[in-house]
């Protein structure tokens, strides 16, 4: 029996069965059970990645989308993301497993750029830069092709951030950028927020925490500071984009105060990479609601 898992903190794992009514603390023999299952997973290509759209709302144009790990099998998502991703993390770093998914990006990329010029956000695991004698590199994000690096967007946190490893993290930020990849923020205004990022590192992008977006139609102090800071980016030549867009009264809001670019179920859930290209021309036409 496959039990729906809720969250991962650290090591701690809780999950609900179908009646449990509080989480239940995951044992370390469920978490390698979890753990071999997931290298099967990655070495039979049930480990994907699937694509969700970012548009800029008043020009209806596709502009990025978001590669997103989904553990899919029999063309159904197994489980969701919450409940491996971490794990998933830690075995991605290690051989095959991370030579198995370094070429998913590359197929990835390469597909996306025979149907369009679009950027594409990858997210950063720490790993990438904490050990750089494993050698990794911007050819296992973005592909082989250095002229594509301009579309590629690396997505780091600002946990991220906040690791020991200052220096190599640096180093990689600084080359990724010489070779033109843009560097994005993720989940700004989470739990690490911290302003002084924006000044310490070369940002491009800021994503607004889907926290952040779900306040704004609820909290007039969340709509002024999101306004105050939309415009402070403006100023430091920094894009902002917000997540968790799920109902048209926020896409207003957000618009209203100067956030015009957006991802979230309203414009388009992640979708498998095949039927993403498929739907490339319909994008670019302006039939670009996907539900």
């Amino acid at each position: 029996m496959i039990l729906p898992y809720d969250s991962i903190e650290n090591e701690s794992w809780n999950f609900r069965g179908p009646k449990a009514k509080v989480p239940i603390s995951k044992s370390q023999t469920e978490i390698s059970h979890l753990d071999a299952r997931l290298k099967e997973a990655i070495q039979a290509g049930e480990i994907c990645y699937y694509l969700q759209p970012i548009f800029d709302i008043p020009r209806q144009q596709l502009i990025a989308a978001e590669a997103l790990i989904r553990w899919q099998r029999d063309g159904e998502i197994h489980l969701p993301s919450n409940g491996y991703l971490d794990r998933f993390k830690l075995i991605e770093t290690r051989s095959p497993f991370f030579e198995i998914m370094a070429e998913k990006r590359k197929s990835l990329r390469s597909m996306i750029s025979r149907h369009c010029d679009i950027d594409l956000h990858f997210n950063l695991n720490s790993e990438f830069f904490q050990y750089p004698e494993k050698g990794y590199g911007l050819s296992q994000i973005c592909g082989e092709n250095p002229c594509l690096f301009d579309l590629s967007v690396i997505e780091i946190t600002e946990e991220t951030l906040s690791q020991k490893k200052e220096k190599e993290l640096v180093t990689f930020l600084q080359g990724a950028k010489e070779a033109g990849c843009k560097i994005a923020l993720d989940d700004f205004g989470s739990e690490h927020s911290n302003l002084k990022r924006l000044m310490d590192y070369d940002i491009d992008i800021i994503k607004l925490d889907k926290s952040l977006t779900r306040q704004l139609i609820e909290k007039s102090k969340a709509r002024a500071v999101l306004r105050n800071l939309a415009l402070m980016c403006d100023d430091l030549g920094v894009q902002i984009y917000a997540e968790g867009v799920e109902c048209q009264d926020t896409s207003d809001a957000l618009l209203e105060i100067g956030i015009s670019i957006h991802q979230g179920f309203l414009h388009g859930k992640a979708i498998p990479v095949a039927d993403f290209a498929r739907k490339v021309d319909e994008f670019q036409k302006g039939l670009w609601m996907i539900h």
